[in-house]
């Protein structure tokens, strides 16, 4: 199989072969490969329903992760992506 999509390596795939021009960076399991090569994992958070309830909702959930974020000694290194909009908000969580 020959993908552009390493998500679509990820979920069909148990090894995995990188190339880059032409050459082959690396050969392992997509476990093996995100801890070497990925920062983390991604927390996606998107409201369900749209209209005014639903974007005030949402707010209360991001000032809620970003004060639980900030505060707590448990997560460390977490930071909100710069992909992040009024409606998604994406954290980068270390693998750690």
């Amino acid at each position: 199989m020959s993908t552009q999509h390493i998500e679509e390596a990820d979920e069909l795939s148990n090894r995995i072969c990188i190339m880059t021009h032409g050459k082959i960076l690396t050969i392992d399991t997509p476990f093996h490969i995100k801890r070497q090569f990925g920062i983390g994992y991604n927390l996606l958070i998107e409201p369900k329903a749209h209209g005014q309830e639903a974007m005030l909702a949402f707010e209360r959930s991001k000032h809620a992760l970003d004060s639980i974020i900030l505060y707590s000694s448990i997560i460390s290194g977490v930071l909100e992506s710069q992909e992040s909009t009024q409606r998604k908000l994406i954290y980068q969580i270390p693998f750690d």
